[in-house]
């Protein structure tokens, strides 16, 4: 569905992320972790166009869509849900999920609301208030709504659980998986809490500083320590890296530059290019 090739983006002189290769096969529930200021929202900026990728090649279905506009990408089956929701407050429920269907058929509207009201029901109790009344809770399923409207064969979500109490971002993970599962589309989601990712994700990249440091299944990042070590700066059996003989015991996602992306489980991938901020 999605492949991802040695990308590289940023703003003006800043790079955000760095040689970074992924993909999302059909089907599939991916997450791309890493700790706040890692590149991950450079990455899907840049995939689904709002960033143009200084190298690097992406692909959909085949496609190569590298420098497309959003407004292409979504004619192309691609959505994205942006960090923030950007709900209108004054608009309805059911206004806002009408504007996500402006790219479906014509006459197909009807039925996407229904399904969308089936996956979320609170919605559809909630279809004729406004966006602003709308707890944290109910803002991101409509944000979510809105954007499968438009029945997309890849959906991109950043930070889905941002703001949001723990029961709630496990009910909005365990819905939204579940019928992409059924519609049999693919998701890419950006997470900083990675226990909910692990949980719902087939696979799992992990960025730091802007470089893909660790990729596996999310099984294997669940029953090892790697992904700890990713995020906490931990070496091995759980001691500090200092203590490791591994350096400074920094977080890896604060102060780790130009490290090297390992598969879990197997041998480690070639080099990465160094990222500077």
């Amino acid at each position: 569905m999605l492949e991802v090739s040695d990308l590289t983006a940023g703003y003006g002189d800043i790079i955000g992320v760095s040689g970074l290769s992924l993909r999302v096969d059909p089907g599939e529930v991916v997450a791309l972790l890493g700790a706040n200021g890692a590149g991950k929202t450079t990455s899907l900026s840049a995939i689904f166009g709002l960033v143009k990728p200084r190298q690097g090649r992406i692909t959909v279905d085949g496609t190569v869509t590298t420098g497309w506009s959003p407004r292409r990408m979504g004619r192309a089956g691609c959505a994205l849900v942006p960090e923030g929701r950007g709900l209108f407050p004054s608009m309805t429920v059911e206004e806002h999920l009408r504007l996500g269907a402006f790219l479906a058929p014509r006459g197909a509207w009807s039925s996407a609301l229904e399904e969308i009201f089936h996956y979320f029901p609170r919605l559809g109790e909630r279809r004729r208030q406004v966006a602003g009344t709308l707890s944290g809770g109910e803002q991101q399923m409509l944000t979510l709504g809105r954007a499968l409207m438009s029945r997309p064969r890849l959906l991109m979500v950043d930070e889905l659980s941002l703001g949001l109490a723990p029961i709630v971002i496990g009910q909005l993970y365990g819905e939204l998986t579940r019928l992409v599962r059924e519609r049999g589309s693919s998701l890419l989601v950006v997470e900083q809490h990675a226990p909910m990712a692990l949980r719902h994700a087939d696979r799992v990249y992990v960025l730091e500083a802007g470089v893909l440091t660790l990729e596996g299944t999310a099984e294997e990042l669940r029953s090892g320590e790697a992904l700890h070590r990713a995020y906490l700066g931990l070496g091995d059996a759980g001691r500090p890296a200092a203590e490791a003989g591994r350096g400074p015991a920094v977080p890896a996602a604060v102060g780790g530059r130009g490290r090297e992306a390992s598969r879990v489980g197997g041998p480690e991938l070639s080099r990465r290019r160094r990222v500077y901020s």
